[in-house]
C-alpha cells in the first residue's frame, strides 16, 4: 500500500505530459492496490481476532479508494467507525471525500477532532487528580481550559470547564489552599449559570454516540436512568448541585463567599 501511494502521488509529478507513462503508472499503482486487498481478504474470511480484522479493513478500503471504489470503502470503514472500537475516521472521512460526500466527512471529521480534544481533556483530569500541589492543579487546569478554547467543547460536547474546575477544587480543599479552592468554585458557578437550565448542544460526536445507546436501553426498564444522559440530560444541575453540597467543602462552606456563590446558583 506505501509502494501504490507513492505512485499515486507522483502519478501527476513525474512525466506530467506523458499520457502512455501516466497510464503505465496508473496500472502499476491499481495493480499494487489489488495485490495488497487481495493479502487482506482471507484475513476476513477466516480470522476471528478483532484486531486483525480491522487492520485488513483498512488496507481493503484504502486498496478500493485507490482503485477508484470509494463507495466501497465507506461500506467497509462505515460499521468499524459506527462500533466507536476503532479508529478509522480519518479513512472513513477520505473515502466520502474521494466519493464527493463533502457534508459526511465534514461531520466525520469533526467527530473525530471532538474524540481526540476530549481523549486530551480526559487525560489531563487523569493527571489532575494525582496532583501533589498547587503548582500541579494550576499547570492541569490551564491545560484543560486551553483545549477547551482551542476546541469549543463546552458547545460542542458536555461541557467539561464545570466539571473539572469542580474537581480541581476539590483538590486544593484537600491541600489545604482554600482561597484557590473558593476561586475555582466560583469559576464553576459562572460557568454552570452561564450554561442554563437547557440541554447541552448536540454535536457530530454526541449524535453518533446517542444513536449507538439509546436502541440498546429505550426498552430496558432496568437502565431507565442512562436515557437522560445518553441524550444530553440537565448537565447544569448536577454540578449546581455538586457546588452546593457544603459536605464536600468543609470550612470553605461556612465563609461569605462560599455563601455568595450558593446565593448566586440558588437564584439563577
Amino acid at each position: 500500500m506505501s509502494a501504490a501511494n507513492h505512485v499515486a502521488f507522483g502519478i501527476c509529478l513525474d512525466a506530467p505530459d506523458d499520457e502512455q507513462a501516466q497510464e503505465r503508472a496508473r496500472e502499476t499503482m491499481r495493480t499494487l492496490a489489488e495485490d495488497a486487498r487481495s493479502l487482506c481478504e482471507p484475513v476476513l474470511d477466516g480470522c476471528n481476532d478483532a484486531e486483525l480484522m480491522a487492520d485488513a479493513t483498512r488496507v481493503c478500503a484504502a486498496s478500493s479508494v485507490l482503485t477508484g471504489n470509494p463507495t466501497e470503502a465507506i461500506a467497509r470503514l462505515t460499521p468499524l467507525y459506527q462500533a466507536q472500537t476503532h479508529r478509522v475516521g480519518t479513512e472513513l472521512a477520505s473515502a466520502q471525500l474521494a466519493a464527493g460526500e463533502q457534508e459526511e466527512a465534514a461531520a466525520t471529521l469533526a467527530a473525530c477532532v471532538t474524540a481526540s480534544a476530549l481523549e486530551l481533556t480526559s487525560l489531563a483530569g487523569t493527571l489532575l487528580t494525582r496532583a501533589a500541589s498547587a503548582t500541579e492543579v494550576a499547570a492541569y487546569v490551564h491545560a484543560m481550559e486551553a483545549i477547551d478554547r482551542a476546541f469549543d467543547l463546552s458547545h460542542r460536547s458536555a461541557p467539561t470547564l464545570p466539571a473539572m474546575h469542580i474537581a480541581a477544587a476539590t483538590i486544593m480543599n484537600t491541600l489545604g489552599d482554600d482561597a484557590a479552592a473558593l476561586e475555582l468554585l466560583e469559576r464553576a458557578a459562572g460557568e454552570v449559570c452561564a450554561l442554563g437550565n437547557g440541554r447541552i448542544p448536540e454535536n457530530p460526536l454526541g449524535n453518533r454516540v446517542a444513536s449507538n445507546m439509546l436502541p440498546a436501553i429505550t426498552d430496558d426498564e432496568a437502565l431507565a436512568h442512562m436515557r437522560e444522559s445518553a441524550s444530553y440530560a440537565r448537565y447544569p444541575e448536577a454540578a449546581r448541585h455538586m457546588i452546593l453540597d457544603v459536605r464536600l467543602w468543609g470550612a470553605i462552606a461556612q465563609s461569605p463567599e462560599y455563601a455568595a456563590l450558593a446565593k448566586r446558583l440558588d437564584s439563577e
